[in-house]
């Protein structure tokens, strides 16, 4: 997670938002175009972009500009 705070620790939060009714899948994205998808729940999330986040874990990515 410190790599991850390096990257994003100055920029500012562009976005977030709940992907699930019970908001335990939060997305968070910064002004660099990286972004975090954390799951609070206790089974796998599968995002509809193509990848699973596991329970009480997160993944981090970069979005790309259109």
């Amino acid at each position: 997670v410190c790599g991850w705070h390096e990257k994003i620790g100055f920029e500012e939060m562009t976005g977030h938002c709940f992907l699930t009714e019970n908001r335990l899948v939060q997305e968070t994205r910064f002004s660099s175009g990286h972004a975090v998808v954390v799951n609070f729940g206790l089974e796998v999330w599968d995002d509809d972009r193509g990848f699973q986040v596991r329970a009480k874990d997160f993944r981090t990515f970069a979005m790309k500009e259109d």
